[in-house]
């Protein structure tokens, strides 16, 4: 899976239109074709985009599986809940993502690290990743 891959233009083009107001953000584009997309509101959590099963041990909270179809799983562990959709079932994942910003109380536009919601200091490497995003 390449990010210039027609099938994932397609994605990140909906991801735009539906969560743009939430300011998404390309975070990293690994070797292995995966693409993150993350939020300025650390409660959002972030988007991955890959064509095999990401590391156990980052549980993404949404998951956009380019190498399947008809996918929607809901899969919970000890740490998190995961959204786990084919790009043929978005409008699942991104219905889910507009719940649980409306039940955790995030408008569109808001902006929060994680650490100033603990209310201590944003380490500066964060600082520059959040204040430089790279564009979808």
């Amino acid at each position: 899976m390449k990010s210039t891959d027609d099938k994932t233009q397609e994605v990140i083009k909906i991801i735009k239109k539906e969560l743009g107001s939430y300011l998404p953000y390309l975070w990293h584009e690994a070797k292995t074709g995966s693409m993150y997309i993350k939020f300025p509101h650390w409660g959002l959590g972030s988007i991955r985009i890959g064509d095999h099963k990401g590391l156990s041990k980052y549980p993404y909270r949404w998951e956009i599986r380019m190498d399947k179809n008809n996918c929607f799983d809901i899969i919970s562990t000890k740490k998190a809940s995961q959204v786990v959709v084919s790009p043929d079932n978005i409008k699942l994942l991104l219905n889910e993502f507009k719940w649980s910003a409306i039940f955790r109380k995030i408008k569109p536009g808001d902006k929060q690290t994680w650490e100033e919601h603990k209310g201590i200091e944003t380490p500066e490497y964060k600082k520059k990743k959040y204040n430089n995003p790279r564009d979808l």
